[in-house]
């Protein structure tokens, strides 16, 4: 598809056409595969980060003001791809299970144990199998959500003293919190069939 026809997509997917929503997912979904098709990701693994990163540009999707629609598309892929690469040498859900639990930052709560939270709705059994479910949906989330995300779970910082080892505003962290969460539930539900977050 060519860098105009892209744009146009991107302008009506704005103006909540739905029909134009779907050839742009199309389109970003097949520019994320071209892009990841000849890395060591697993097929399943390729398909998940494809279609996260598509859900990214998508919402909330943005007309780039710096170079052409189609340029940007590709380097937040290739972007998106190096990320990942460097993040997780090996992606698959061995390597996941036997490196998860040494040396993760923040992967102070042993096993078994409830993820403390400065409220009541945030309770989820660590268990071996929830733990590495949690992981892999972290490892495909935004490098902001997982930082507030992994010292709210794993070390239960409110949102003041994460806002502060951080150095954000609080209102920021609240914002990254409350998105991480809401997307770690819904990975959780659609990937693991995890319902454990209120």
């Amino acid at each position: 598809m060519e860098n105009n026809q892209i744009l146009a997509l991107i302008q009506e997917h704005i103006a909540n056409n739905p029909v134009a929503t779907k050839r742009l997912w199309d389109e970003l979904v097949n520019i994320g595969i071209y892009v990841f098709r000849q890395s060591r990701f697993t097929k399943e693994d390729k398909e998940d980060l494809v279609k996260n990163k598509a859900m990214d540009l998508l919402f909330p999707c943005r007309i780039p003001q710096n170079e052409t629609a189609k340029s940007y598309i590709f380097r937040s892929f290739k972007n998106h791809l190096i990320d990942k690469v460097r993040k997780n040498n090996n992606f698959t859900e061995t390597a996941l299970e036997s490196e998860i639990f040494t040396g993760e930052e923040g992967a102070s709560v042993t096993l078994g144990e409830t993820i403390p939270s400065d409220d009541s709705t945030d309770a989820l059994l660590i268990s071996r199998e929830n733990r590495a479910a949690v992981e892999k949906c972290l490892s495909v989330m935004g490098q902001l959500q997982v930082k507030v995300l992994r010292l709210h779970l794993f070390e239960g910082l409110n949102n003041s003293e994460i806002a502060e080892r951080l150095g954000l505003k609080k209102s920021q962290v609240e914002t990254a919190k409350s998105h991480g969460l809401e997307r770690l539930r819904v990975l959780l539900k659609k990937y693991f069939n995890i319902v454990g977050l209120a």
